[in-house]
């Protein structure tokens, strides 16, 4: 129960109670008077009562005063407190809800930004670990590391600790020794004449007197960097594998000697280079005529050639001799 119902209970009961004490000094006074006309009582005993009644009829007329205010005033002013207190705490519950609603769309937002971040951390963690795993570099087989060299010797080495390196960068190369290539460095004047598949010979500067034996693999297109600006000529890197019979006793590094065989021509004559003379174009030979003990010029038709001999097509018999240095 509320407070208006308690207070209207309490009103009533002192209405009631107020009554039968009315009707209590109603009949003390009768039976007084009775008594006082008898001779028995005195008339102060009688307005006593008299008073008592006055007084229990002033408590009955407040308590009906009093639950008359009650139901006319302090009802109605009671419900318009409760039902302004509804409306204040309606508007408060409103403000609240609305101040919830604003507060919950705020986390949301920072829980959607959060996640965005998280997402976005997460990529770029996936990212970091994937380049991670691919600059770690694990070697397939055994071996010794080797550095490429700087463009100019005076320059530092393009890989050391701490360095930047970019994308398709040759950091180290990992020999294998089962199958070994010597890089040979081959003049931009005669590098047309190389092809793959030609045979060599190789003289290791570490091991005097061991001719190994081997073939061209491959012949750059391009000029090897490493020796721009060493000479204005051009140097083109050919590959030579080595024979795997003979790469035993081979350590990457080492440094070698190589001859190609760009051509075999059997059963030819050859001459040296020096005992060829050019004359507008043409080539000759000064060769001993024995029948006449005196040398001759001689026009030849050469061949192939390589550093230290010329072949001949025409011109020259076998035996017959050639003189050197002739002009």
């Amino acid at each position: 129960d509320g407070d208006f119902p308690q207070l209207q209970r309490q009103a009533e009961s002192d209405i009631t109670l107020a009554e039968e004490e009315l009707k209590r000094a109603n009949e003390r006074i009768r039976h007084s008077s009775e008594l006082k006309e008898l001779g028995y009582i005195s008339e102060g005993q009688v307005d006593a009562d008299r008073l008592m009644l006055l007084r229990i009829q002033v408590a009955l007329e407040t308590a009906k005063q009093k639950f008359e205010l009650l139901e006319q005033f302090t009802h109605v002013r009671m419900l318009q407190e409760l039902e302004s207190k509804v409306e204040e705490a309606t508007r408060t519950l409103a403000r609240s809800r609305e101040r919830s609603k604003t507060v919950i769309e705020q986390a949301e937002t920072k829980l959607a930004a959060q996640q965005a971040t998280e997402d976005l951390e997460v990529t770029r963690l996936n990212h970091l670990a994937e380049q991670i795993e691919k600059c770690t570099v694990r070697a397939p087989q055994d071996g010794s590391i080797l550095y490429p060299l700087a463009a100019d010797e005076e320059e530092p080495p393009p890989v050391k600790h701490g360095a930047i390196v970019h994308q398709r960068q040759h950091l180290f190369t990992l020999p294998s020794t089962d199958s070994m290539l010597v890089r040979a460095s081959v003049h931009e004047a005669v590098v047309h004449l190389i092809k793959t598949e030609q045979t060599a010979t190789i003289e290791i500067d570490a091991l005097p007197g061991v001719e190994l034996t081997g073939h061209t693999q491959e012949i750059s297109t391009l000029p090897d960097l490493q020796n721009w600006r060493k000479s204005t000529v051009n140097f083109y890197a050919t590959k030579i594998l080595i024979d795997q019979s003979n790469v035993a006793s081979l350590r990457p590094g080492m440094n070698a000697k190589v001859e190609i065989a760009i051509e075999t021509v059997p059963d030819v004559i050859l001459i040296p280079v020096h005992a060829v003379q050019r004359d507008d174009d043409k080539s000759y030979a000064a060769v001993w005529n024995p029948v006449k003990r005196r040398e001759e010029k001689r026009l030849l038709e050469l061949g192939a050639t390589n550093d230290d001999f010329v072949e001949v097509r025409s011109g020259l018999n076998a035996g017959e001799l050639v003189i050197l240095g002739r002009e």
